[in-house]
């Protein structure tokens, strides 16, 4: 454009230096359409700024990670004109959800229409405005630009998937047949509570074989001692970066990874609560799969906006814990004032499990690393059971037996 603007320049200051010098209908015709057409072309540019028409169109604004979104859009020229240089430029953030989204050029000829869609693939749970960002409109002697934007785009609302979970590895959440024994040699109270689906490695005399029969799979009788498990999930809503693609990959894994987690745990008859730290400290508690959906609602909504340290919630925790429980500990945030609380943690005869987030294919600097390693280093010597995470698939390779 700047090319064509000095282009456009030197004619006119050449034609002006005809008539000044000679004068004459040539140089003055010469003169006055090299004044005339810039101001035509910038003219016409404003006119098809004002007369072009847009729809868009999108199936649905909600969905779960993993399906897909119907996109279409249209630009309509009316007219009798040629609409000559038009450029379509969407949302940054549009690329995360789809393949095809790139800028797009077309001229439109009179009464048509460029017409185009895009399958939208969920990949990551969030929040993402999609649509066209601008359009802009070009004169047609290139040295003029106009860029139009819609008043109407699509926050699209992803929620997170549930990855079902078989058998975790965590021996704190699941209750063995040795360890049903031992509750009961230590005189502790075991009875009959409910029915579950059968795990690999229920004694068979646990089966109940008329739900068997009922439900056509293996069904397990479930007990319950005295000596109830509970489980005390944290997560850490602190941003890892303050690269926006980044954050919603890492928010993304530490949402999926812990909602998989609930779900096994309410599944499998285990209390959970989980503390979220936003303004104040929040405990929601979970007895059963029937709390899921109110859990599940919960966490779909947390945003990772905050700036405080993990390690805070912590020791608020541990200050206002009487009871005995299993903690789970979910960040992407690793610090030596993490370290410390964990330390703190697991010296008050607390079981933590440490869930953290560490993203491949993205340049972290060194010192960061370093710090990390050593951290994980020390919690490997103090026998603290951590899991790295590097992407959602790694949930069923982490977890499950």
């Amino acid at each position: 454009m700047k090319k064509n603007r000095i282009i456009v320049l030197l004619i006119f200051l050449l034609s002006l230096f005809f008539v000044y010098n000679y004068g004459g209908k040539v140089p003055y015709v010469f003169f006055y359409l090299s004044f005339i057409f810039p101001i035509i072309s910038v003219v016409y540019t404003i006119y098809i700024n004002f007369r072009f028409k847009i729809v868009q169109n999108i199936d649905r604004k909600y969905a779960t990670k993993g399906e897909t979104i119907e996109y279409s859009c249209s630009i309509y020229n009316e007219d009798f004109l040629i609409y000559p240089y038009m450029k379509v430029s969407f949302y940054e953030e549009n690329n995360m959800l789809s393949d095809e989204i790139e800028s797009r050029y077309f001229s439109l000829l009179p009464k048509t229409k460029h017409s185009f869609s895009v399958d939208i693939n969920c990949k990551y749970r969030g929040h993402f405005v999609f649509g066209i960002k601008y359009i802009e409109i070009e004169d047609f002697l290139g040295i003029f630009k106009m860029r139009y934007s819609p008043t109407n785009s699509y926050l699209i609302e992803v929620s997170p998937r549930v990855v079902k979970l078989n058998r975790v590895k965590f021996n704190s959440i699941y209750f063995s047949e040795s360890e049903t024994n031992l509750g009961k040699n230590s005189g502790e109270c075991t009875t009959f509570s409910d029915i579950r689906k059968y795990v690999y490695g229920d004694n068979f005399k646990r089966i109940h074989w008329k739900y068997t029969a009922k439900y056509n799979e293996l069904m397990s009788k479930n007990y319950q001692t005295t000596a109830e498990t509970n489980l005390t999930l944290i997560i850490d809503l602190k941003k890892f970066s303050s690269n926006k693609t980044i954050n919603i990959i890492v928010e993304d894994i530490l949402i999926e990874s812990l909602i998989s987690l609930i779900n096994y745990s309410l599944n499998n008859m285990l209390k959970v609560t989980l503390l979220v730290y936003t303004d104040q400290l929040y405990k929601i508690s979970s007895k059963n799969i029937q709390d899921f959906d109110k859990i599940y609602t919960v966490i779909t909504k947390l945003k990772f906006d905050y700036n405080y340290n993990i390690s805070t919630i912590m020791d608020l925790y541990l200050s206002t814990e009487n009871s005995k429980s299993n903690v789970f500990l979910f960040s992407s945030n690793l610090d030596f004032d993490l370290f410390d609380s964990i330390y703190k943690t697991t010296s008050s005869g607390l079981e933590l499990n440490l869930v953290y987030v560490n993203p491949e294919g993205f340049n972290i600097e060194e010192e960061s690393l370093k710090i990390k390693n050593e951290i994980i280093k020390n919690l490997n010597q103090m026998n603290i059971p951590n899991y790295k995470l590097t992407k959602c698939e790694d949930i069923y390779s982490v977890f499950e037996i």
